[in-house]
C-alpha cells in the first residue's frame, strides 16, 4: 500500500485490507485518536462485544471466525540516517499524542548502544528528529541531539526503557529500565526527561514490556523467563520452554508481584516454527545458520493491552534456525526469525491463540527487498481515525545478524555499517481483530443472554456485498419478540414439527427485519417499525444475527442513534 492510498484509507475510514483464512486500552483514546464510546453513544461508556473468543456467542451455523491481519504501509516511517542509529532501529513503545503541542511523539531505540532517541510527527506518517540537547556529550564522545535524558549514563541494556502514559496521574509517564538484572522504575512529566527511583522491580534478563490494565487499574510488566538464566535458577526454572513470558503486576508502580509464568511455546510451535524458518532460509543471506537439527521455537517477549474488556497479547515468536559460538567471547548466539502472533485472555493466565497461530503481522516475502522480511516486533496499537495503528520494528536479517557472515567455527565477525532495520506502520480496522463471516449461504449466530441497556442496537460490520439482519428473542421463552423478528426468513430455522407446533407464534412474529447492506464502524440495526429498543430496556434477551456475504466485527447497545 503506497502512502497516498494509506492516508486515504485512514482518513476516509474505508474497509481495512485484510488477509487470512477462516478459523473456527481499553487503551485510552486521546488527542487525534477516536472518540471514546461514551461520547459516541451520548451516554455512559459501553463495552462493545467482539468475537475474539466465544464469550458472547451461544452457537453459530454456517459461519467461520476469521482473524484479520493489519495492512502494511509499503515504506518505513522512520529509518536510520545517523551513525548513532546504525545499524538498526528498535521500538518498544507506541507513539503518544501531546495535546498541548498538537504533536505525535515517539521514543525509539537506535544503534548498537541502544540509545533512547526522540522523533515527532504531525500526522503519524512523516517523522522528524528534532534537536533536544538534553544530554551533554562525554569527553571524547559525541551524543545525538535527539537523545532522551534518562537521568543517568547506563550501559547498553540500561538505555532501553518501556513506559506507559496516564493523563490522569502525576507524573504522567512511568517507565521501567533494566539495571543489575532487575527492572527499575523511572518517572517523567514530559516523556523526555526522566528521574530514576531507587526501587527494585521484577527480575528479568533483557526483554520486558510494560502496559496498563484499565480493567483492574494496575500496571502489567511482562518479563523474559528462561530456565537457563542465573536469575531464575531454583526459583522460576522452565528449561523445557526456553524463553517464556512471566507477568508481574503493581498497583502503585513501587511494589511488584513475583513474576508468574503465563505464556510459553509448545510442541505445535516447534513444528510450525521449523516450517517458517525453512521458508525464509530458502533465500540466501537472510540467516547465517540453517541447521534443521537445531530448529527451536520460543517466546521472545509479549506486549499486553486491554481492548473492550478483553486482554490481548502480541507474543513475539522466536523460531531459531541454529546457533554459532562467538569466536572471541565464546558466547552462544542464536540465529532465527521473529514475528508476532495474536492471543486473547479473560484473566491474564489462560490464553487463546488466534488465527491458527499464523503471524498477526507477517514477515515480508524473503525475495523482496523490504527490511521487515526476517524480524518483526510490534507495539500495542493506537486508536486513530477509525483504525488501529501498529508501529513495529522490522529487520532484513535474522536474530544476531551481526554474525551473519560467520560460519560455525569461523573467526570473522561482520559488524554492520549499513542499516539493517527500520520502523514501519500497519493499520487494522477498529475492532477488526476477528470477525464472524458468512458466504453466499446465510449463516447465523445466536448470542448468550444479554440485558438490553440501550435504545439502539449497533454493529461494526462489512455487509457492502451482502446483508446482515437481526432478531431479538426473549431469554426465557427463546421466541422472537414481535416487532423484532426474522420470522421465517431463515428457511432452515424451523423443522416441520416446529412449524406446526409454533405456527401461531410464527404468524405473530413475521419477518420485519431491515437488512444492513453497508460497510461501517457504527451501523444501526433496524426493523420495519424503526430501531428504538426503549420498550425492551432492562429485559434479558438473546440476539440472533443472520449474515450473508458479510463480516460482523462487533455489536453493542447504544444510548441514542
Amino acid at each position: 500500500m503506497n502512502r497516498r492510498d494509506f492516508i486515504k484509507a485512514v482518513t476516509t475510514v474505508v474497509p481495512a485490507l485484510t488477509a487470512g483464512r477462516c478459523f473456527g486500552g481499553e487503551f485510552r483514546a486521546t488527542g487525534a485518536q477516536a472518540a471514546p464510546l461514551a461520547q459516541r453513544n451520548g451516554g455512559a461508556p459501553r463495552l462493545k462485544r467482539l468475537f475474539i473468543d466465544g464469550q458472547h456467542i451461544e452457537r453459530t451455523e454456517n459461519l467461520c471466525r476469521r482473524m484479520h491481519q493489519p495492512a502494511k504501509f509499503e515504506r518505513p516511517v522512520l529509518e536510520a540516517t545517523t551513525p548513532h542509529e546504525t545499524p538498526r532501529l528498535g521500538l518498544w513503545n507506541a507513539p503518544w499524542w501531546d495535546e498541548a503541542e498538537n504533536l505525535w511523539k515517539m521514543i525509539y531505540i537506535g544503534g548498537r548502544n541502544l540509545l533512547p532517541l526522540y522523533a515527532a510527527s504531525r500526522d503519524g506518517f512523516h517523522w522528524e528528529k528534532p534537536s533536544l540537547d538534553l544530554v551533554a556529550a562525554s569527553k571524547g564522545k559525541t551524543r545525538p541531539d535527539n537523545l532522551v535524558n534518562l537521568g543517568f549514563r547506563g550501559r547498553e541494556d540500561e538505555n532501553r526503557l518501556v513506559f506507559v502514559r496516564n493523563v490522569a496521574s502525576q507524573p504522567r509517564f512511568r517507565a521501567l529500565t533494566l539495571i543489575g538484572g532487575k527492572l527499575r522504575p523511572l518517572l517523567s512529566s514530559d516523556g523526555l526527561n526522566w528521574e530514576r527511583r531507587k526501587l527494585d522491580g521484577p527480575p528479568t534478563h533483557d526483554e520486558y514490556r510494560l502496559g496498563y490494565d484499565s480493567l483492574k487499574h494496575r500496571y502489567l510488566a511482562t518479563v523474559k523467563q528462561d530456565g537457563s538464566r542465573v536469575a531464575y535458577q531454583g526459583e522460576h526454572p522452565v528449561p523445557e520452554y526456553g524463553r517464556a513470558v512471566a507477568l508481574s503486576t503493581s498497583e502503585d508502580f513501587e511494589q511488584w508481584t513475583t513474576p508468574e509464568l503465563i505464556f510459553h511455546a509448545d510442541e505445535l510451535d516447534q513444528r510450525q516454527g521449523g516450517e517458517r524458518v525453512a521458508a525464509v532460509a530458502r533465500k540466501e543471506g537472510i540467516l547465517f545458520v540453517n541447521d534443521p537439527a537445531e530448529y527451536r521455537t520460543e517466546i521472545y517477549n509479549m506486549p499486553l493491552f486491554t481492548y473492550e474488556g478483553v486482554y490481548l497479547g502480541l507474543p513475539t515468536i522466536f523460531s531459531m534456525s541454529g546457533t554459532v559460538i562467538h569466536p572471541g567471547k565464546r558466547k552462544i548466539y542464536e540465529n532465527g526469525i521473529l514475528y508476532p502472533q495474536l492471543v486473547s485472555s479473560r484473566n491474564l493466565r489462560d490464553w487463546q491463540r488466534l488465527g491458527e497461530r499464523e503471524a498477526f503481522i507477517p514477515l515480508a516475502d524473503p525475495d523482496c527487498t523490504r527490511m521487515d522480511r526476517a524480524m518483526i516486533q510490534t507495539t500495542a496499537p493506537i486508536k486513530k481515525n477509525g483504525r488501529l495503528w501498529f508501529y513495529y520494528r522490522g529487520d532484513r536479517f535474522g536474530h544476531a545478524s551481526s554474525l551473519r557472515n560467520v560460519p560455525k567455527g569461523g573467526a570473522v565477525i561482520d559488524h554492520e555499517t549499513e542499516p539493517t532495520g527500520a520502523i514501519f506502520l500497519a493499520h487494522l480496522r477498529e475492532d477488526g481483530f476477528v470477525s464472524l463471516r458468512a458466504g453466499e449461504q446465510p449463516g447465523v449466530a445466536l448470542t448468550k443472554v444479554l440485558t438490553v441497556d440501550g435504545s439502539r442496537l449497533r454493529v461494526n460490520a462489512d455487509a457492502a456485498k451482502g446483508e446482515i439482519r437481526a432478531e431479538i428473542r426473549d431469554a426465557k421463552t427463546g421466541r422472537a419478540i414481535p416487532g423484532f423478528s426474522l420470522g421465517d426468513y431463515y428457511p432452515r430455522r424451523f423443522s416441520v414439527v416446529e412449524r406446526e407446533r409454533f405456527a401461531k407464534h410464527i404468524a405473530e412474529a413475521p419477518d420485519v427485519s431491515v437488512p444492513v447492506t453497508a460497510d461501517g464502524l457504527d451501523l444501526e440495526i433496524r426493523w420495519k417499525d424503526g430501531a428504538d429498543l426503549s420498550p425492551l430496556q432492562g429485559r434479558d434477551v438473546r440476539i440472533q444475527f443472520l449474515l450473508r456475504n458479510a463480516d460482523l466485527y462487533s455489536f453493542w447497545f447504544a444510548a441514542t442513534s
